[in-house]
């Protein structure tokens, strides 16, 4: 299954953003995008951090530093959840049984 791409004047129009905001969002390494034929490409998850990014400056305030100390927390527990439903899924398949993960005994 092959993950949708979104160009750089998509992501542009539908976030109604101008091109200086991805700038500054590559230049503090804030968001890495892969290009195409000299465009700006961003996964699914680039625009997550894009539009995560944008609202966090735009409607906080946070500074451009603070914004990338966010985003690499929320990657870091994106990763983290991923590898939990990995141990999960592991359990589920050598246990046999379902797993939910929920604590509730009722």
């Amino acid at each position: 299954m092959q993950k949708r791409l979104i160009s750089e004047s998509e992501l542009l129009k539908a976030l109604k953003i101008r091109r200086e905001i991805l700038d500054v969002l590559e230049e503090e390494d804030i968001v890495a995008p892969r290009r195409r034929r000299g465009e700006r490409i961003y996964s699914a998850e680039q625009l997550e951090d894009v539009i995560f990014a944008v609202d966090l400056h735009r409607e906080m305030g946070v500074n451009w530093a603070g914004v990338e100390v966010a985003l690499n927390m929320r990657r870091r527990m994106r990763q983290m959840s991923r590898q939990m439903e990995e141990v999960f899924d592991h359990i589920r398949k050598h246990l046999g049984c379902e797993f939910s993960g929920d604590d509730s005994t009722e």
